[in-house]
């Protein structure tokens, strides 16, 4: 017979976790393709603006930090935060 203490590790299923983690593998995926693209513009990017390493980076940081404040603000509105942690 299975109690509650025999597996106290098993909090969700296993189907819901492999689909959790098929979601997060594929928004991380998507993430990292995203900065591949835009790097690799950048040689175009430079010579078509004639920006520098430097500035580069930083529309690269500008981009990302807008990104992560948008996101950020708009997952406090609908209370994403607060259900992961």
């Amino acid at each position: 017979m299975k109690t509650n203490n025999d597996a106290p590790y098993d909090l969700f299923s296993k189907g819901y976790s492999y689909y959790v983690f098929v979601l997060l593998f594929i928004l991380f995926m998507f993430d990292y393709i995203d900065r591949m693209v835009v790097v690799s513009l950048f040689p175009f990017i430079k010579q078509e603006w004639g920006l520098t390493d430097t500035q580069c980076g930083l529309l690269v940081s500008a981009v990302y930090w807008a990104q992560f404040i948008i996101l950020g603000r708009l997952g406090l509105l609908f209370k994403v935060f607060i259900s992961i942690i």
